[in-house]
């Protein structure tokens, strides 16, 4: 049956763990309540966790969205790899027993169990639709390990979309990534009404690590690992300094027992004590008033982003943002009016992007006001939803046609 609306839909997604937030859990999120709050669907979310916890299903509306761990050990992750697939089968099995769905989203094409969910939905015969959370891998020279993880990435994503019925993206840099498909961009969406810079008082930051007034304050909020882009923004801020400019950074983003150690070292071995500061696991509640606070947002790194989420609400905060042309960077902001973009791994381009910003307030103003018209334009979450549903709906007629002929 074609509904003429997507009222009962029923749809599988296998997603990232929920409990480790990023930018692709965070879209996803936003997606399912804002289509949950326009349409009657049924939404069911797969992802694998090392965290001991229970499903459990949550009313939005008159929807419903239940969530379904499947548990891992990451100490053992590949010793017991066989086990973790059986349990995915297991789990996607039952699923389309109890509940028929009309279509499985794959949104961790990516990696090997997102292929093993792609295969699934073809020899079910289920519409497959995956979704491209990154974007164009940047030409430059990898260390041997990244380079083959980034080898297995494009290999998973190619199969993943081999076997596809729509193949999506956050970008129009994706479509480079499978280049024998054609790739819909349905962007991503950003809430305006929770990222209000008019709705959260200033103070946060300079209390939490008693910064002084008169100084910018540089954000980074990303998680702390080597491809976001960290030593790049430390190395920049070694040249302004030479230059006379004075601020302070801060760093919010999660980060391994071992890669605080290792930053923490860094920072003082390079005189950059009581100039740079940490927060770790900030809170979505917190990092609103983080942005607040902060008078220039930074991604440096040659990680293949989607659309950075980080600086959509950045913008909507009214934070100016400088960032690598790096994926899909380049269209999350409006370069040379919201922003600033830099070649990736160029530390004098970034040095002399943020420069004009710390020194000028009315500079940081306007561009950070022109960021919160332009994501509102471009990033709207019921244009976004409307994208979806017409994607859905084009996968429903299509199988409907399959079933008749």
């Amino acid at each position: 049956m074609i509904r003429s609306s997507l009222d009962g839909l029923s749809i599988i997604r296998f997603i990232l763990d929920v409990h480790e937030i990023g930018g692709a859990v965070l879209d996803i999120d936003v997606l399912d309540r804002t289509l949950a709050r326009r349409q009657q669907v049924n939404l069911h979310k797969v992802y694998m966790t090392p965290h001991p916890v229970e499903g459990w299903t949550e009313t939005v509306g008159t929807s419903t969205i239940t969530y379904h761990p499947i548990h891992y050990s990451k100490d053992t992750l590949h010793q017991d790899r066989e086990q973790l697939i059986r349990r995915i089968r297991a789990t996607m099995n039952s699923l389309v027993e109890s509940h028929d769905p009309d279509l499985i989203a794959n949104h961790v094409p990516e990696i090997p169990t997102g292929v093993l969910v792609s295969r699934f939905a073809k020899e079910k015969g289920i519409p497959l639709f995956i979704q491209l959370h990154g974007g164009e891998i940047p030409r430059m020279k990898f260390s041997a390990d990244h380079q083959r993880m980034v080898d297995n990435v494009v290999r998973n994503y190619r199969e993943s979309a081999r076997l596809a019925d729509a193949v999506t993206a956050v970008s129009d840099s994706a479509n480079r990534l499978v280049p024998n498909r054609d790739v819909t961009n349905l962007w991503t969406g950003a809430d305006a009404s929770f990222y209000d810079p008019s709705k959260v008082d200033p103070g946060f930051l300079r209390d939490r690590f008693d910064l002084p007034d008169c100084l910018p304050i540089l954000l980074l909020p990303a998680r702390i690992v080597v491809e976001k882009g960290h030593k790049f923004l430390l190395e920049a801020l070694q040249k302004l300094f030479e230059r006379g400019q004075d601020f302070r950074v801060v760093f919010a983003g999660s980060a391994s027992p071992e890669i605080r150690e290792q930053m923490g070292e860094y920072v003082l071995l390079n005189g950059f004590a009581g100039v740079v500061h940490n927060l770790y696991d900030a809170t979505q509640d917190e990092m609103r008033y983080v942005y607040r606070d902060s008078d220039v947002v930074v991604l440096p790194g040659y990680h293949f982003e989607g659309c950075p989420r980080c600086l959509l609400e950045a913008q909507l905060m009214e934070t100016p943002v400088v960032a690598s042309d790096a994926g899909g960077t380049r269209e999350s902001f409006l370069d040379g009016e919201t922003g600033h973009l830099f070649p990736v791994g160029d530390v004098d381009r970034l040095a002399d992007a943020l420069e004009p910003l710390i020194v000028d307030a009315e500079l940081r103003q306007r561009m950070g006001q022109a960021g919160r018209r332009f994501v509102k334009r471009r990033f709207d979450l019921d244009a976004l939803a409307k994208r979806h549903e017409a994607v859905y709906q084009g996968l429903q007629r299509r199988r409907a046609a399959a079933v008749s002929a």
